[in-house]
């Protein structure tokens, strides 16, 4: 079972702050990778659409927009899945809309169920990625689609997560190590020590194609140059490499 972290009052409360204030600015991760994988998914008008580590629920209330006729919302977190029921309420009476507590390692997913599949930065913290991807495989119908968005594996490689500047010209890089080395791995976040698991690209892709998907999509997202995010070590990897791995895949048709 994944660490249930956002479950811990005082990380939530930071989490929720910081949440609020990147609202206006999308400088959250999932907020900031939503609008070029928005620009590429197929239409939702009428589908039946699963919602992975859905947190508030705000790719949910995306979808009911986008004109979805059932939507179900899965996270392990009951202060998130309370956030995503109480912001879902403004929606047609026609649309069903719901939310379920429940790890995503262990979620049970009826066969061809539902139409697309999305998962906004959540699976980095499932303990088997490959069971996850098969299971989400065998709950779309023919055709249907499954994205997501995680970190990018350079990124959560390290032991130690922090972006240097070189003494010469104080140009940053980061100092990628132990990439092969997949496994768990715990970085400081938001003053808690936060659980996750790494796995390398090649990992990620071929569990799509293992479970049979098709690979539509594949993304590797940065802001080279950007200088957005000022001197933060988290945001300096946006301008140096990509922070996050963006992929889709088709489940092929009968």
């Amino acid at each position: 079972m994944a660490q249930n972290i956002y479950d811990d009052p005082e990380f939530f409360t930071v989490y929720r702050q910081l949440r609020d204030s990147s609202a206006s600015t999308g400088i959250m991760g999932g907020l900031l990778t939503f609008d070029d994988i928005a620009r590429i998914l197929p239409s939702l008008r009428g589908s039946s659409v699963l919602d992975l580590g859905c947190g508030d629920g705000w790719f949910s209330r995306w979808a009911v927009e986008q004109g979805a006729a059932k939507v179900h919302g899965v996270d392990l977190s009951k202060s998130q899945i309370r956030l995503a029921e109480q912001m879902a309420t403004a929606r047609p009476a026609s649309v069903d809309v719901t939310f379920e507590v429940t790890d995503l390692d262990s979620v049970a997913l009826g066969p061809d169920t539902y139409d697309f599949a999305f998962s906004s930065l959540a699976v980095h913290y499932v303990k088997d990625l490959k069971a996850l991807i098969a299971k989400v495989y065998s709950a779309l119908k023919p055709g249907g689609h499954f994205f997501f968005s995680t970190e990018h594996p350079i990124y959560t490689a390290p032991l130690r997560r922090e972006a240097c500047q070189h003494p010469d010209d104080e140009s940053a890089h980061w100092p990628l190590s132990q990439y092969f080395e997949e496994g768990p791995r715990t970085h400081f976040w938001l003053g808690k020590d936060v659980e996750k698991n790494h796995w390398t690209t090649d990992t990620y892709i071929n569990a799509l194609l293992a479970a049979g998907f098709e690979l539509v999509y594949f993304h590797e997202w940065g802001r080279p140059g950007d200088g957005k995010f000022g001197g933060s070590s988290w945001w300096m990897t946006a301008d140096i490499g990509p922070t996050f791995l963006m992929l889709g895949g088709r489940k092929r048709k009968i």
